[in-house]
């Protein structure tokens, strides 16, 4: 991503965000999580005036005003988690999360192809480049692992992670969004 998700915070104005948190509300699958999410923003807030006037709220400047330090407060506003996930376990979440919202996307109608979504997310958004895009790294996992691995993430860290029916509905989990090209004939 070419921002993270708290630098974009920094820079869209976090008291604007909470405000259109709130007033989008939550569905069954990010009800728990946007509460949260909103909670956490307003403390910070409350704490930090300047980010209400448009400022900073999660990375501190330092004296040449160059950003990019996380701010020191973080740590004493909330208690970090005594058991911090690997590496690879946060690569995998923040991959499958924006995969399963892409799948949504795709069933909801908001583009036509999943070779439009994946150009849309890698140009667009920012997705790991790497990968072709989350239609292309679904295939690439094998529909049957993404399934495993979003059915897994969902029972450990919320129903956002639960895999919309349009996986589930072909094949239990066997089709491809690429057909697979054989170069031997």
């Amino acid at each position: 991503m070419p921002m993270g998700p708290l630098a974009l915070t920094d820079r869209m104005g976090a008291a604007s965000l909470a405000a259109s948190l709130k007033a989008r509300g939550g569905d069954d699958r990010s009800g728990a999580d946007l509460v949260r999410a909103v909670d956490v923003i307003e403390r910070l807030l409350s704490v930090h005036r300047g980010a209400s006037a448009g400022g900073p709220l999660f990375y501190a400047s330092d004296v040449k005003g160059q950003t990019g330090l996380l701010s020191v407060s973080l740590g004493e506003e909330f208690e970090p988690a005594v058991e911090q996930p690997g590496q690879e376990a946060v690569k995998e979440r923040l991959l499958t999360i924006m995969e399963v919202e892409a799948l949504r996307c795709l069933e909801e109608g908001m583009f036509k192809s999943p070779e439009t979504g994946d150009v849309m997310a890698v140009f667009g958004l920012g997705f790991a480049p790497w990968t072709g895009g989350p239609f292309s790294h679904i295939d690439t996992q094998g529909w049957t692992r993404f399934l495993a691995l979003s059915d897994s993430l969902a029972e450990r860290h919320g129903a956002r992670f639960t895999c919309p029916s349009l996986l589930r509905s072909d094949g239990a989990g066997s089709g491809r969004f690429y057909k697979t090209l054989d170069f031997a004939a």
